[in-house]
């Protein structure tokens, strides 16, 4: 699963606890998503508001999987790890 990316086979497989989820966040720089380079498509800041609306999906999966792992790819300027940090205080 991941933020604006098709979902993938943990999102509907509701009866397994075998499965493994990866949650990736790759950001919504709509703007510069086609046609430049990775560097400005991946330069994205998430809100505490575009994050929260996660934290309910993630929990769900969690109770649903057997592990979960999350990433940030909106690596341009370092956003990744300021968002990681973010949804870590926004789940706990």
């Amino acid at each position: 699963m991941g933020d604006l990316c098709q979902r993938g086979k943990a999102s509907t497989d509701r009866g397994s606890r075998e499965l493994n989820c990866y949650v990736r966040f790759h950001g919504r720089n709509k703007k510069n998503w086609y046609g430049t380079d990775s560097r400005s498509r991946y330069d994205y800041l998430y809100s505490e508001n575009e994050l929260v609306e996660w934290v309910p999906k993630i929990k769900e999966l969690a109770e649903r999987t057997k592990k979960i792992f999350i990433f940030f790819n909106n690596h341009a300027k370092a956003q990744a790890i300021t968002n990681a940090k973010m949804l870590i205080s926004l789940i706990s």
